[in-house]
């Protein structure tokens, strides 16, 4: 944070472009931080007005800061979690964008922290020992696709209910799996339609099979995503938004 904070007091245009107070809340040892970027300050502390609430371990807030972690993928994880205004959490990005080393060299030079000592020496690694190869196994049996029911059904559902669409608020791209296949979900235009459409706000990358369960609300996105079956590109909320179309 002391290396941010050097950062944020040295580039006012990042207060004047983004006007977002974040609170942090870091565990591992336990601390609190506000970044505010209304008024361009870092500072250890809490912030009852701040837009929005970040509570991560101090590992994972390092990963991020240094941009080795996606703050979306934390959330929909279980790593981060967000209180207040959600989508102001995505302005975070400038942590990403942000050159680190310079930073890190000019927060030193300022006297904001300590140069990190020399790292100890590494030791050679044994001999990693090649696994046996496994027999191949069967191909599978090719799957029946269950999603274009279930999607032309929404769709129907949106036909017969204009507006419905206005609170997904959104165009989501379905890339489906198992079997492959591609599907649109317009929400401003009331539309479900096959294929795949250009500068779509959210792409979901989902298997076949979980695809009612999503659009049912019997699954949540971030539910999904930790078990592995659902990857999301682009703006995280419509996604999270999908179970609306329930019953």
């Amino acid at each position: 944070f002391l290396v941010l904070q050097h950062h944020v007091e040295s580039h006012p245009e990042l207060a004047q472009a983004i006007q977002t107070v974040f609170q942090f809340k870091v565990t591992g040892p336990d601390a609190s931080w506000v970044i505010d970027l209304k008024q361009g300050k870092v500072y250890e502390g809490v912030d009852p007005k701040a837009d929005v609430t970040l509570e991560l371990s101090d590992a994972d807030y390092q990963a991020m800061a240094s941009g080795q972690a996606n703050p979306q993928k934390m959330y929909f994880a279980g790593q981060l979690k967000i209180g207040g205004n959600l989508m102001a959490s995505q302005k975070l990005s400038f942590m990403q964008k942000m050159d680190r080393e310079a930073a890190l060299k000019a927060a030193i030079a300022a006297g904001r922290v300590q140069a990190p000592g020399p790292a100890a020496p590494k030791t050679a690694a044994a001999p990693a020992v090649a696994p046996k190869a496994a027999a191949p196994a069967a191909p599978a049996a090719p799957r029946e696709a269950r999603a274009p029911a279930v999607l032309r059904a929404l769709g129907e559902r949106l036909a017969q209910s204009p507006g419905r669409g206005a609170e997904l608020g959104a165009v989501v791209q379905l890339r489906l799996r198992n079997p492959d296949a591609s599907w649109v979900i317009d929400g401003p235009a009331n539309a479900v339609r096959e294929g795949t459409v250009e500068g779509a706000t959210t792409t979901v990358t989902i298997d076949d099979g979980d695809v009612e369960a999503l659009i049912s609300g019997a699954s949540s996105a971030q539910d999904l995503y930790q078990r592995g079956k659902l990857r999301v590109d682009g703006d995280i909320a419509p996604a999270q938004r999908l179970g609306i179309f329930k019953g």
